[in-house]
């Protein structure tokens, strides 16, 4: 590293008010000699003002953070959070390198700025499975529920627990790729919207997944009538067979209550 961009870099640490983060000359050096080009232009770019940031100055020297090609704007996002008394030293869950990549980063960290206490959505912000879920910003909104502590990490302990029940359906290409050996079709509730989903997604008409769900065996009644609710949105009325729909008893009646629907 040249002098001289060593020195525009002690500039800004003394302009942030941050030479008491580095323990000793030799911390700073160390932090320095690291830092990439990305990582040291974002930190000379930074102009925002301290009273902004003060409370998370901190943050603006994590590696994570300086290596986001979108430095400044997440910093300014930051700066929006204020509510942090009493819970400060939690903000480092912000820079979880899987949070920094979230598509949904903005959008907490403007969720968070409205809370009374950032405190609770701070505790699952870099969790992957809150990253990942499908309830994400349901998931956000329960941290700020007028609840107890004990209250609030008992329910989001439940759950955590509950998804892990659906974790194969996280990645639905992966999904797709399952044997079918490795599919169930029990009445269990997970068992059936697994295969209802598989036999969706490995078809390409409403009776050829209709038909491959019910051969999978076991319950056929129950994960075919998921199978075909879902077969039935997505191909339209249109793609159902006419001799089946031919041998519905009472066709008309049930195509009445339909379109009463």
């Amino acid at each position: 590293m040249k002098n001289e961009t060593l020195k525009q870099i002690i500039e800004q640490i003394k302009k942030y008010e941050l030479t008491e983060t580095f323990s000793d000359v030799e911390e700073f050096k160390k932090w320095a000699s690291k830092l990439n080009s990305t990582q040291v232009n974002n930190f000379l770019s930074l102009d925002i003002n301290l009273e902004e940031i003060r409370e998370l100055r901190h943050l603006l020297i994590n590696c994570d953070l300086l290596s986001c090609q979108d430095y400044k704007k997440k910093v300014a996002a930051i700066s929006t959070l204020k509510n942090g008394d009493g819970c400060w030293h939690l903000f480092d869950a912000i820079c979880k390198p899987n949070f920094l990549k979230s598509k949904n980063f903005y959008k907490d960290i403007e969720m968070l700025s409205k809370a009374d206490t950032a405190r609770y959505g701070l505790w699952i912000l870099g969790e992957d499975t809150f990253i990942n879920s499908p309830y994400h910003d349901e998931d956000l909104k329960l941290q700020f529920s007028d609840k107890s502590y004990e209250e609030k990490i008992m329910e989001y302990e439940n759950v955590l627990e509950e998804m892990q029940h659906y974790s194969r359906l996280w990645d639905l290409q992966k999904f797709k790729m399952l044997e079918e050996n490795e599919i169930k079709s029990s009445g269990y509730v997970v068992d059936t919207l697994e295969a209802a989903l598989w036999c969706f997604l490995n078809t390409t008409s409403y009776k050829e997944c209709v038909l491959k769900t019910v051969n999978l065996g076991d319950d056929t009644d129950t994960v075919g009538a998921v199978a075909g609710g879902l077969a039935g949105l997505y191909y339209g009325m249109d793609a159902l067979p006419k001799d089946w729909l031919a041998v519905i008893p009472k066709k008309e009646w049930i195509m009445e209550l339909a379109e009463k629907m």
